[in-house]
């Protein structure tokens, strides 16, 4: 007696053709979509959504994959979300659309921070950053020259002649600048010591 055998449905042809172009047996494919995600499917179950039927003893059971299991067989061996479509699992497709998008996700690098669109918020964010780096004495001197207006001149910002002039050397870089004040302002606030008594 012959057993009727039911057809594959389309979907179950474009996998067996996908495994193939591969070169991927059907035991591989379903272990490749285990170790994906943990769960995937098994190569008996992959067997028979390829045939489009399963069961046993003489019996055929017509088998056609859920969305989830065609979607995670379809990322295995390469199939694209519109192939799954095309055939009618439009379902399958949104899932595959949506394991991609989230591998694309995980892969991608995390985004820059974004500096404030304005300039104010910009020059903010950067003196930020630069003044967090500097030693105490530094960043004081940093500090003072922030509160005026770029091109201010050194007679208003600093009141001691010699950080006036030292400020003043406009082809000096600037960071050079203020370290040569800051060590000079450190020079300046250490303790005199006492002179020493000649003995009479």
């Amino acid at each position: 007696m012959s057993l009727d055998i039911p057809p594959a449905p389309p979907e179950a042809e474009v996998i067996r053709l996908a495994r193939l172009a591969a070169d991927m047996s059907a035991q591989d494919a379903a272990e490749a979509s285990r170790a994906h995600d943990g769960r995937g499917v098994s190569a008996a179950y992959w067997r028979d959504v390829e045939r489009g039927y399963g069961g046993r003893r003489g019996q055929r059971v017509p088998t056609r994959a859920s969305a989830r299991a065609l979607a995670a067989m379809a990322r295995v061996v390469g199939v694209e979300p519109p192939q799954l479509a095309v055939v009618g699992r439009e379902d399958a497709a949104r899932v595959l659309e949506e394991i991609l998008r989230r591998e694309q996700a995980a892969t991608s690098p995390e985004p820059e921070p974004e500096i404030p669109a304005t300039a104010d918020g910009a020059v903010a964010v950067a003196s930020a950053g630069i003044i967090a780096l500097l030693p105490p004495l530094e960043r004081r001197v940093w500090e003072e020259i922030q509160r005026h207006p770029e091109g201010t001149p050194a007679e208003v910002i600093f009141t001691d002649p010699l950080e006036r002039a030292l400020w003043g050397r406009v082809l000096t870089p600037e960071r050079q600048r203020i370290r040569e004040i800051a060590a000079w302002r450190s020079v300046q606030s250490r303790p005199t010591r006492p002179a020493a008594r000649r003995a009479g």
